[in-house]
């Protein structure tokens, strides 16, 4: 029901330490965009830790449970957009402030 991601750069994404432990795993076709998605696992624990798609060049979506500085959820990582707002459950009210989209954003 939830993925909580945040969008970077990949000019602007350092992995500290870790990415040897990952696996790439491609998804074609994804029905949103009918473009192939790449997904970065982690190799001992199956986390996914990040997404990039052919739809979207030269950017990564990171699992926001990846970054272990609680500080930042409050700060740089507080959402800004809520995708598919449209076909979310009537109980969750969504984030205030955040721009809504019906669909994915583009």
């Amino acid at each position: 029901m939830f993925a909580t991601n945040f969008t970077t750069l990949d000019s602007h994404t350092r992995f500290s330490r870790g990415e040897d432990h990952l696996t790439l795993f491609v998804q074609d076709q994804i029905t949103t965009t009918g473009k192939n998605m790449i997904n970065g696992f982690c190799k001992t624990c199956g986390t996914l830790m990040y997404r990039k798609s052919e739809g979207f060049p030269g950017t990564r979506f990171l699992r926001v449970g990846t970054v272990d500085d609680f500080k930042l959820y409050d700060t740089v990582l507080r959402p800004q957009h809520e995708q598919f707002v449209g076909c979310r459950v009537n109980w969750w009210g969504g984030v205030d402030g955040a721009k809504k989209y019906e669909k994915m954003m583009e």
